[in-house]
């Protein structure tokens, strides 16, 4: 993880608040460095009065924690993951409909491989 990454911490605290959201579910890798990110960041989000509806760690078979999501009345989600396992999260939300006008989902960490974002198998 970049250790940039704290720095994003009132950049993401200032956009909750804009729009008023108040409830958030947290999604991390489980690389410690991405859940150290994610416990400084939920920490942050507390303190500012925000409700941690679910955290989610993508280790092992995480499928049924994120279709348990489907339960919570809550439209934000903070991804902090690796490439893989944040693309493989991606799908499976996708598949259980949790994506589109109703739902943001802010991603950090993935920057990382934003080159590989928009290329095919080939990485071309």
């Amino acid at each position: 993880v970049n250790l940039q990454e704290d720095k994003m911490i009132p950049v993401f605290l200032y956009v909750m608040n804009y729009f008023s959201w108040t409830n958030v579910i947290l999604i991390t890798d489980d690389d410690e460095k991405y859940v150290a990110f994610t416990t400084s960041l939920e920490e942050a989000l507390i303190l500012d009065g925000k409700n941690i509806v679910k955290k989610v760690v993508l280790s092992g078979d995480y499928s049924s924690e994120l279709e348990s999501l489907q339960d919570y009345n809550c439209r934000v989600m903070f991804v902090t993951a690796l490439w893989s396992a944040w693309s493989e999260a991606m799908c499976e939300l996708y598949k259980l409909g949790i994506y589109g006008d109703d739902y943001v989902i802010v991603a950090s960490g993935v920057h990382l491989y934003a080159n590989r974002f928009l290329k095919d198998d080939d990485y071309t």
